[in-house]
């Protein structure tokens, strides 16, 4: 992405890896696969183990959403389908990782900023 030009999208439709293998609630610690029996996320992405701590987790994704804003058109749509789980007892509802992205602003050298 850091190759498009800015403002080049006009829509971005993405479901990112859900960091559920560190999981604490229904996750996939056990190698059961949490719901689904045979889930082929046991094994992890080709590309991506699953499994960052939390906090790493939050900055890449926060980095990926401003990517996305970056190339985004003005008059254009993220679709971030982020999957609310359960870590130590709390809900995650995912707003750690979207907190400020949303209503924004773009500067004229195409940088992000919370409006």
């Amino acid at each position: 992405m850091d190759k498009m030009p800015v403002g080049s999208v006009d829509v971005i439709v993405t479901s990112p890896p859900y960091n559920i293998r560190n999981s604490t609630g229904n996750g996939l610690k056990d190698g059961r696969g949490g719901k689904w029996e045979r889930a082929e996320l046991v094994k992890g992405y080709a590309g991506h183990n699953d499994a960052m701590p939390h906090d790493e987790y939050v900055a890449w994704q926060q980095g990926c959403l401003r990517a996305m804003m970056r190339v985004l058109r003005e008059d254009g749509a993220i679709f971030y389908d982020h999957k609310w789980r359960v870590q130590g007892g709390l809900l995650q509802d995912r707003a750690d990782i979207v907190q400020g992205f949303f209503p924004c602003a773009r500067s004229s050298s195409g940088n992000v900023a919370a409006a």
